[in-house]
C-alpha cells in the first residue's frame, strides 16, 4: 500500500503517518441483517398504507357507528321505559299491573318492558 504525501498550511509535503482513509468495506459486511430488515420494511410499509386509509379506516368508521346507533337506541327505549311509555309504540304503561317477572306488558304492541326502573 502506498503512503499519502500532504501538504501543510505553508506548503510543505509530508508523508501520512497512516491511510487518510479506510477503503470501503463490501456491501453485506456493512449493512447488518436488521438493516436489511429496515430497508425491506419502509417501502412495504409505503404500499400498506393506501390499504389502511382505503378499507381499514372505513371499516372502522363503520363499526363505530353501528355501535353508536344500536347505543344510542337502547338508550333511548331505556329512558323511555323509565318516564313510563312503551319504548315499541310510545303507549302509557302508568296504572297497568306488572306481572310476576316484573315486566309490564304493552296491551297496544304486546312487548314487555320494566317500567319505572332501568331495562334488564
Amino acid at each position: 500500500m502506498s503512503v499519502a504525501i500532504i501538504t501543510d498550511a505553508r506548503g510543505a509535503k509530508h508523508e501520512a503517518c497512516r491511510p487518510l482513509h479506510t477503503p470501503p468495506l463490501p456491501l453485506k459486511e456493512r449493512v447488518s441483517p436488521g438493516m436489511w430488515l429496515l430497508l425491506l420494511a419502509i417501502p412495504l410499509c409505503a404500499m400498506a398504507a393506501p390499504v389502511l386509509v382505503l378499507f381499514l379506516v372505513p371499516g372502522w368508521f363503520l363499526t363505530w357507528l353501528s355501535w353508536w346507533f344500536v347505543a344510542g337506541r337502547q338508550e333511548a327505549a331505556e329512558r323511555m321505559a323509565a318516564r313510563g311509555c312503551c319504548p315499541s309504540c310510545e303507549y302509557e304503561l302508568h296504572g297497568l299491573d306488572a306481572q310476576d317477572d316484573g315486566a309490564t306488558t304493552c296491551p297496544e304492541c304486546g312487548a314487555a318492558w320494566s317500567v319505572g326502573s332501568r331495562l334488564a
